[in-house]
């Protein structure tokens, strides 16, 4: 029985360190979403965000432009991260349960 608890406690150790990684690659790309707003025929881009109780919009560029295709490639690896992100706290939860 030693031997399991050893490996869960390694593999709480491994999914903290996971946790770290997750949270910093998080605050490192953008938050939001993407709005593409169309202005005299022509599209938009703009980043949404919430800051406290209001919504806030940051003009990216033209929708077509490589800056634009860059923070929607941002923004979906945020999405991606903190799914996973979400799936390491549950594994954690339930190796600190199963320690107990």
């Amino acid at each position: 029985m030693a031997v399991i608890h050893e490996i869960l406690k390694e593999e709480l150790e491994r999914l903290y360190e996971l946790q770290e990684l997750y949270k910093n690659k998080i605050k490192d790309l953008s938050r939001g979403s993407v709005q593409e707003k169309d202005r005299n025929g022509k599209l938009y881009s703009y980043i949404a965000y919430r800051s406290g109780d209001s919504v806030k919009y940051e003009y990216i560029g033209k929708s077509s432009s490589d800056r634009a295709a860059q923070v929607k490639d941002q923004i979906k690896k945020r999405k991606e991260f903190e799914l996973k992100l979400k799936q390491v706290r549950k594994d954690i939860k339930e190796i600190e349960k199963a320690l107990k």
